[in-house]
C-alpha cells in the first residue's frame, strides 16, 4: 500500500520513501505521445495528478477513468476537469450515469470522464 498522506492511508502508518515524481505533461512531452485514455487510481490524490496534466488536458483531451472514495477532494476534481471542457459519468450496475459533478459514494466508486464534443 502507499499513499501520498502524511500520516499514512486511513490511519495505516507506514514508512517514509522519497520518490522523484513529474507531471503528466512532462511524460507525455519527454515520450512524444498523444493519449487518448486515462486511468487515474491514487487514492485520494487524483486532483494533484490532474494538476499537472492542463497540456494533456487541453490538447489531447483523453477520456479518463477514475476513482472518487468518501473522503476524497472530489471538488478540485470537479473543478478541474470542468475548466477543460470535462462531462462526467457515474458508473453503475445499470450503466452509466451523467452528473453535473463527482461526488464520492460508497455504492458507485468509479466515473467516465469524457471531454465535450
Amino acid at each position: 500500500m502507499g499513499s501520498l498522506a502524511l500520516d499514512g492511508y486511513r490511519g495505516q502508518r507506514g514508512k517514509i520513501i522519497h520518490v522523484k515524481l513529474r507531471t503528466l505533461d512532462s511524460i507525455v512531452e519527454e515520450l512524444n505521445i498523444e493519449p487518448d485514455f486515462l486511468k487515474i487510481d491514487v487514492e485520494g490524490f487524483e486532483h494533484v495528478v490532474l494538476s499537472g496534466a492542463s497540456r494533456l488536458l487541453s490538447k489531447f483531451r483523453p477520456r479518463i477513468a477514475l476513482e472518487a472514495n468518501p473522503g476524497d477532494d472530489s471538488a478540485s476534481v470537479t473543478q478541474i476537469l470542468s475548466k477543460h471542457g470535462y462531462r462526467f459519468q457515474n458508473i453503475t450496475k445499470s450503466g452509466l450515469e451523467k452528473r453535473s459533478e463527482i461526488v464520492p459514494m460508497d455504492a458507485y466508486r468509479y466515473w467516465l470522464c469524457v471531454p465535450a464534443a
